[in-house]
């Protein structure tokens, strides 16, 4: 593994748990290939990995539960399209009113 570059962005990490890094853990000779760990705040990512995606906020026909067994290590989930859909709960009186 190559230190340097890399040992500074796991060290960064460490120390501050609101920044985020990649830190190279094994590289192909004769290829571009490599395996690494993505840190977030809340959590590391060890690459390649496999990510559940969900669509509007959610991961449809599967159980929570079920989305560790599977072994994802994280849930890519877009809340952009809840910005621009709102629940209808937060925008229109309730029939009370």
């Amino acid at each position: 593994m190559q230190t340097g570059v890399n040992d500074a962005i796991r060290t960064s990490c460490k120390n501050d748990p609101m920044t985020f890094g990649f830190e190279v853990t094994c590289r192909l000779d004769d290829a571009c290939g490599r395996t690494g760990i993505i840190h977030t705040p809340h959590g590391s990512i060890e690459t390649p990995a496999f990510v559940v995606v969900g669509t509007k906020a959610t991961v449809k026909s599967v159980l929570p539960e079920s989305v560790a067994q599977l072994g994802a290590q994280a849930v890519l989930a877009n809340a952009y399209h809840l910005f621009l859909q709102p629940c209808l709960l937060y925008t229109s009186p309730s029939p009370r009113d």
